[in-house]
């Protein structure tokens, strides 16, 4: 997958001056990137007002060649997700209060992994099923209720994000 992004400098002269860029690129593609961008010469601030991606993951300014680097690393490290990994990405990044880099970096290397998407899960009654059937036994609504109270799963639009540790049958029990 890629990102298709748009840096506009700030009005200058009455009118914006827009530059497309695709995220990921190579690292063979990285002096035409600041070529395009200008970044080499005369450092400008660009602003991200558009994107043509399924994922986002950052608002805000791109001062300086080191942010657009740290925008393509982090385009290739969602880039080699899975489907069911993507969209538990954007499912944590609708969580965040802030969708800035930092925030992705930071679900990328720490929470990803902690948590998985399970689609279809849109209510208590929906997750009781689901983990009626994971366990293989009738899990009460009370039950449902009380890990609930835990922050062990977050209903988002994508679906329902589930702590591993609930997920993992061995490790953690109903009862």
């Amino acid at each position: 997958m890629s990102m298709k992004l748009i840096l506009t400098t700030s009005v200058t002269s009455g009118r914006n001056i827009g530059k497309w860029i695709i995220l990921p690129f190579g690292e063979r593609r990285l002096p035409s990137m600041l070529d395009i961008l200008n970044m080499r010469t005369a450092p400008v601030d660009y602003l991200l007002t558009d994107r043509e991606a399924s994922t986002v993951f950052f608002r805000g300014t791109v001062s300086s060649y080191l942010e657009v680097l740290r925008l393509n690393e982090l385009a290739k490290a969602i880039n080699s997700l899975t489907d069911n990994q993507e969209k538990a990405f954007c499912a944590l990044m609708e969580c965040e209060c802030s969708q800035d880099v930092k925030a992705a970096e930071d679900i990328i290397s720490n929470q990803l992994p902690k948590w998985e998407l399970v689609e279809g899960i849109d209510s208590d009654d929906s997750l009781r099923e689901y983990l009626s059937e994971l366990y293989g036994r009738e899990v009460l609504i009370n039950e449902v209720l009380r890990l609930r109270k835990l922050n062990i799963f977050i209903f988002t639009t994508y679906g329902c994000l589930i702590s591993t540790r609930l997920v993992r049958k061995s490790v953690w029990t109903i009862t």
